[in-house]
């Protein structure tokens, strides 16, 4: 979509007309008469140059020019980057589509964990996040609130204990908000949301100064 503003367009014209105009008559007394003169003198030639067309061309390719420039200036207006709300820019060339991105393999090793004790777990809590019931995310394709089971004590550390941390008693059924909290939040979150957890469930009675220490390691 292009806008134009025709206050501008208008002055632009009026301009154009009064530069047309000058230019004109400037050109034809310079140049052309001076040019005019030499010729007939020499050569015995008149151009013969109307000096009202010679406004008129000019004036209708000075209307022509801002015209375009005008569409030109509109239209790079129109499309400028789009700017987040942080005021960073971000580069129109970002939505197109260039190449398709490369594929890569990745390697990770990972702690199996036992699906049916999450299902247990989530079972267990009614569908509910144990932190606070209140919690509502959005029912999920079981036709229940959708929530998710989390090792209180990390399975990602399960080398630093001898027993197995995928059990009941180290699971706890977390909304969606709350799970991310506990993972990706900053330190006062992930201690708020810790600290409702070890109220709630001790497992294999860890301290919580130690509970805190893995999470803020990890």
């Amino acid at each position: 979509m292009y806008k134009f503003d025709i206050g501008n367009i208008t002055c632009y014209i009026l301009f154009s007309i009064f530069l047309g105009g000058a230019l004109g008559g400037l050109l034809f007394w310079l140049v052309f008469v001076p040019i005019n003169l030499i010729l007939e003198s020499v050569l015995h030639i008149s151009l013969n140059i109307d000096i009202a067309f010679l406004t008129k061309s000019l004036m209708f390719l000075g209307v022509l020019f801002i015209a375009v420039s005008t569409f030109n200036i509109t239209f790079k207006e129109e499309t400028q980057p789009l700017v987040n709300t942080n005021n960073n820019k971000i580069s129109s060339n970002a939505f197109e589509i260039i190449t398709k991105p490369q594929k890569h393999t990745q390697t990770t090793q990972v702690y199996e964990r036992n699906q049916e004790l999450k299902n247990i777990c989530i079972n267990r809590a009614g569908f509910q996040c144990e932190i606070d019931n209140n919690h509502k995310s959005f029912i999920s394709s079981k036709q229940h609130n959708y929530v998710e089971a989390h090792h209180i004590i990390p399975l990602s550390f399960q080398d630093k204990f001898t027993v197995n941390l995928d059990t009941l008693e180290n699971l706890i059924s977390l909304c969606p908000v709350c799970h991310k909290a506990i993972h990706q939040g900053n330190r006062e979150e992930k201690l708020k949301v810790l600290k409702q957890i070890y109220n709630i469930r001790k497992p294999f009675n860890i301290s919580f100064d130690d509970l805190l220490k893995l999470y803020l390691s990890n």
